[in-house]
């Protein structure tokens, strides 16, 4: 797997994982309009499961597209991160995307293993 390879397959999940996003933000939107509050906790909480369960369906899919498995995906990422000098580019992809399960989630998970 090239650094271009890793690089867009972090894209595709970021991009596609936003719409997922946007998504859910409509349906807390509509429930909220119609009188509905959701505490916070119970928010995130569904928030994450609903981010988790759509991830583990897309990024299926994405690993198919790009003709990888987890396991390749997984060993080159963090083999990339080791060297974040010599791929800089999978570096910002991979932080991208984390970023955004942080967000989701509350979970600090950049230079996690």
């Amino acid at each position: 797997i090239t650094e271009d390879d890793v690089c867009a397959i972090f894209d595709q999940l970021f991009v596609q994982m936003q719409s997922v996003l946007a998504q859910l933000s409509q349906q807390i939107q509509q429930i909220q309009m119609s009188g509905q509050s959701i505490p916070e906790p119970q928010l995130r909480q569904l928030l994450r499961q609903e981010f988790d369960r759509a991830l583990a369906s897309i990024q299926g899919k994405v690993f198919e597209e790009h003709d990888v498995d987890e396991d390749c995906v997984q060993e080159a990422t963090w083999e990339m991160l080791g060297e974040p000098d010599k791929y800089p580019k999978a570096k910002k992809a991979v932080e991208r995307f984390q970023k955004l399960y942080e967000n989701v989630t509350g979970e600090k998970i950049v230079g996690k293993r």
